[in-house]
């Protein structure tokens, strides 16, 4: 069963979707909630996390392009359609880099909304298909309370992701990986562990940086690379930083010392 969030300024196109939504027969939806601004369907949406995210382009202060953007940045994993008068068609243009289903023009009739809805279903699906494929994901909709081994079992999970992916590894995949609001995440993972998700990045990188410089024949843009640094100078700027002397130094000194 899928969630809608349906996004317009103006309450009486919001409501009369709504009522078209609920009129198709067989439509797999569970609930579908409405929201007058931008800001308000955030809320929504971080409580939510709704399927799928129907919103109108022109509204006052954050407009629909906009809310799009800071959904995709809040990791929320909706499909979107947008709702678009004749004359937006650059808006329109704009949203489709932003990765949209597709849009329907105002005002849209209950066929195009079913044909779209579909399509939008469709995609939910797919992606989680390769979430159920990813083999570190923690199964989704599982709840958990404080200190319980369900929440052992996702820090685990999380930290092997890490290690497994140091080269390219971001909060927002993890966060996306074990099924988790990013917001959420990031303070479940530093009560887990006692230190932000950043930090415990770079204690991972410079671990490993550590071992690898120990092997001669490793050269240092190379280590550099293969923890995540494409400027080995930036990687040598955080070696120094973090261990207080650089990768040079570093293996001269291991090497006298053997």
């Amino acid at each position: 069963m899928h969630t809608i969030l349906l996004v317009d300024d103006e309450e009486i196109i919001c409501n009369s979707m709504k009522a078209k939504i609920e009129r198709i027969p067989g439509l797999d939806v569970e609930e579908i909630l409405t929201a007058y601004n931008a800001l308000d369907a955030l809320k929504i949406a971080e409580k939510v996390n709704p399927d799928v995210i129907i919103t109108d382009i022109k509204m006052p202060g954050m407009n629909g392009i906009e809310l799009i953007k800071e959904m995709i940045n809040n990791d929320l994993r909706g499909e979107y359609i947008i709702l678009s008068g004749y004359d937006d068609y650059v808006y329109v243009r704009e949203a489709f880099k932003c990765g949209i289903v597709d849009y329907l023009l105002k005002p849209a009739s209950t066929e195009d909304i079913k044909e779209k809805l579909y399509l939008a279903f469709e995609r939910v699906e797919e992606k989680t298909k390769k979430i159920t494929q990813n083999p570190y994901r923690w199964p989704m909709h599982q709840e958990f309370e404080n200190n319980t081994p369900r929440e052992k079992s996702i820090i685990d999970i999380a930290l092997k992701y890490i290690e497994d992916n140091i080269e390219n590894v971001a909060l927002t995949a993890v966060s996306n990986m074990v099924c988790m609001n990013y917001t959420y995440f990031s303070e479940f993972f530093k009560k887990q562990t006692g230190i932000t998700f950043s930090d415990y990045v770079m204690n991972v990188k410079m671990r490993k940086a550590k071992a690898l410089l120990q092997d001669p024949l490793n050269q240092i843009q190379d280590v550099a690379y293969e923890i995540g640094y494409e400027n080995p100078k930036h990687f040598t700027r955080a070696f120094k930083k973090y261990y207080g002397i650089s990768p040079t130094d570093f293996r001269k000194n291991n090497i006298v010392n053997h």
